[in-house]
């Protein structure tokens, strides 16, 4: 009796552990096919989900939030996608900044730390349009503050002797150096007529005149760094390095690409550095008094 008890009940136990065996093996297959599913998405439900979590990441950071459950969503993501993502929620959020016209620079400096702890490299930051832009818009947010910008960098294998309490605002790297000089040649006439004197010849009587011709155009002079500072421009290539002092600049001529300086020497003649952000100089050199103004 007690033996036919003990082969029910272990019969039983069987029972339950292959039941229990059998709603494993379902579970283990459903999420194998939830995550294959989700892997194998359509280019626009991977699109709607970056867009979705980046607004997910804006918000955690606008907030002031914990990461470690957006840091979970993000793991469950393949290396390139999380990578876009962060990116996208980059862009979008350096842009509000910019249509907003002023970051300082802890906002900034934060904004690209949060990223960064979310697994963003420095470098793929660096590498992104809107990370110039927003660091040149914290050096203008400062400036026009009345502050100097700080850790901004020199020209890069160039060493530059600083005068006495001068700061670096900012270095643009690959500029041009171009100055107006004067060419000249000579267009020549000649006044006349012909008379034929056999098959195919012909006297040209009358004379030959030149006119000397004297214009102007730009000639590029170096390639190199243009580093502005709160008391001096600077220009530092292989072949030409020139010093500007404010006080010696009679005016500033604003172009897409450039920057064109008039010396209040006469003797000199204008100047253009070429392959630069113009906006972007000339919002320098036309405020860098709001420094000056501000140390008295």
């Amino acid at each position: 009796m007690i033996n036919e008890s003990g082969s029910t009940i272990a019969a039983i136990v069987v029972a339950v552990l292959c039941v229990a065996l059998i709603y494993f093996l379902l579970y283990v297959q459903k999420r194998n096919k939830n995550i294959k599913s989700a892997w194998t998405m359509s280019t626009s439900q991977l699109i709607n989900t970056k867009e979705e979590l980046a607004e997910q990441i804006l918000v955690v950071y606008k907030n002031h939030l914990s990461t470690s459950e957006l840091l979970h969503d993000l793991d469950l993501l393949k290396p390139s996608q999380r990578i876009a993502t962060l990116v996208y929620a980059f862009k979008q959020q350096v842009n509000q900044l910019l249509d907003k016209g002023s970051v300082n620079e802890e906002e900034g400096v934060q904004l690209i730390s949060f990223f960064e702890s979310l697994g963003l490299s420095r470098q793929t930051l660096q590498n992104q349009n809107e990370y110039v832009q927003l660091s040149k818009l914290m050096v203008l947010t400062c400036i026009f503050s009345g502050k100097t910008p700080t850790g901004v960098n020199p020209p890069s294998n160039v060493f530059l002797r600083f005068d006495a309490d001068e700061q670096i605002l900012a270095t643009l790297e690959n500029a041009k150096y171009y100055e107006l000089v004067e060419v000249k040649s000579r267009v020549g006439f000649s006044s006349g007529s012909s008379i034929g004197v056999g098959r195919g010849r012909y006297i040209r009587t009358g004379a030959f005149f030149s006119t000397p011709i004297t214009s102007q155009q730009l000639q590029e002079k170096g390639k190199g760094a243009f580093c502005l500072t709160n008391m001096n421009l600077y220009f530092v290539s292989n072949t030409k390095t020139v010093k500007f002092a404010y006080d010696k600049i009679l005016s500033f001529t604003p172009y897409s690409d450039g920057l064109g300086i008039h010396l209040a020497d006469s003797r000199r003649r204008p100047i253009v550095i070429g392959n630069i952000d113009g906006w972007f100089v000339y919002n320098i050199v036309t405020n860098v008094h709001l420094l000056l103004n501000s140390k008295e």
